[in-house]
């Protein structure tokens, strides 16, 4: 359609109304754009609310997950706290146990300080007459020296006027002779008496020379030991003092070695002889309990030897016990003899001695058993008679006593030794015997 075409109203009036449909329906058209758009911002909005809301959301998950370990933290350092409380209440009630433990070992190491003034006293004194008698032996064997040269002389002219005599009549002078020869007979044995007491004298005053030697130098090292600087060896943990003996704890020093002189080694109460009696100090005459000794010191073997099955070698360095090979049985038939008291002590290893002899005990050391060794004759013969009789009479009954003596000193039978030695000295047994006593 033109719209020169057009020249009436009614055309015009039909394209106006054609115009307000199309405006009406570009008016409906813009608002629902407009509505869309609305909505468009609506969902624009809420995507932005809602990732304002993950985005809060997130955070909070992230405050969550911090507030979560800050928990496991806590708990971590609450348990470190519960532990670092438990070590410090166990540190604390062992530096308790050891201040209680220093205390006694103080006050037994007053004691023992105690003790080693009575010994230092004691060895004074055995010191001073160990002096005298050594002055006194010395003027002694000066007298007899110059007795034995008199006599000497006195022989030698005697025997030059025997010799000088070629005819001995049966006159008085003769008689006289005879007489001087008897008187030199007698000289002869005085002098034979008095060179034997001279020997014996010597070998003690040697032996008492070397003891006092011996006892200065145990003296000097007991005054070293007495000396208060001592205590500055004990290690300290800051402010408390603990003991050399903390656990690990051995009872080891049962059986230690003899590289170095204990304090209580019986050699400091050593007095002149070289006999048991002579150079150990007696416990007593009452007998130890093995049972309280392995109850209270844990030492179970412990063994007590008499001169009938026991014989030094180099007391208190060796010796040995001494036991029949054989025994002869109601049908005059040898068996071996069991020896289980040996072989049991060789068994356990190191055993302490304690010697019976002359009615009182002693403590010696710990010593161990070796091998049995066979005897000959000459071997039998030196032993004691205490302990051939108590091989003897292990041997046989009593009827044939003496027939097994002679069978043992010509050599038909043998007896075995187990020789012992020394391997250290146990001083808690030793002061412990020493208390009970």
């Amino acid at each position: 359609m033109h719209l020169a075409d057009i020249d009436t109203p009614r055309a015009l009036q039909s394209i106006a109304s054609l115009q307000d449909v199309e405006i009406h329906r570009l008016r409906g058209e813009c608002n629902a754009f407009e509505t869309e758009i609305r909505n468009l911002r609506e969902q624009l909005n809420e995507r932005v609310e809602a990732q304002t809301l993950v985005n809060d959301l997130r955070d909070l998950v992230e405050k969550v997950r911090d507030a979560e370990h800050n928990r496991e933290l806590r708990e971590s350092v609450n348990r470190l706290n519960d532990q670092l409380h438990s070590q410090l209440n166990e540190k604390q009630q062992r530096l308790v146990e050891l201040e209680a433990r220093f205390e006694e070992k103080f006050k037994q190491a007053c004691a023992h300080l105690g003790e080693r003034d009575d010994d230092i006293c004691f060895l004074e004194r055995k010191l001073s007459e160990m002096g005298e008698r050594a002055k006194l032996a010395e003027r002694e064997q000066q007298w007899t020296e110059q007795q034995l040269a008199s006599c000497s002389r006195y022989v030698q002219e005697l025997l030059g006027e025997i010799a000088d005599v070629t005819q001995v009549g049966i006159d008085n002078h003769s008689l006289t002779w005879c007489a001087e020869a008897i008187v030199i007979q007698k000289a002869q044995q005085s002098l034979g008496e008095k060179a034997s007491s001279a020997f014996l004298r010597g070998s003690r005053l040697n032996k008492e020379v070397s003891l006092l030697i011996e006892i200065a130098e145990l003296r000097r090292q007991a005054e070293q030991r007495a000396l208060p600087g001592e205590s500055s060896q004990i290690p300290c943990i800051g402010n408390v003092i603990v003991c050399a003996d903390e656990p690990p704890r051995d009872s080891v020093f049962r059986t230690q070695s003899t590289v170095r002189q204990n304090d209580d080694d019986p050699r400091l109460y050593m007095t002149p002889g070289g006999v048991l009696e002579d150079m150990f100090r007696a416990l007593s005459s009452k007998a130890p309990d093995p049972q309280a000794i392995k109850e209270i010191l844990g030492i179970k073997n412990i063994v007590i030897v008499t001169p009938a099955d026991f014989v030094w070698a180099s007391c208190p360095d060796t010796g040995h016990f001494v036991k029949a090979a054989l025994f002869r049985t109601k049908g005059d038939k040898w068996q071996d003899t069991k020896l289980k008291f040996i072989k049991r002590l060789q068994k356990r290893g190191p055993t302490e001695i304690i010697p019976y002899f002359s009615g009182a005990y002693y403590y010696v050391g710990t010593y161990t058993v070796g091998e049995a060794e066979a005897m000959n004759a000459v071997d039998f013969e030196g032993l004691p008679e205490k302990t051939q009789q108590e091989v003897i009479s292990s041997s046989g009954k009593p009827t044939e006593w003496g027939s097994l003596r002679e069978l043992y000193l010509c050599g038909k039978l043998s007896a075995l030794r187990f020789p012992v030695q020394r391997t250290g000295f146990n001083s808690p047994l030793h002061q412990y015997l020493r208390q009970n006593a």
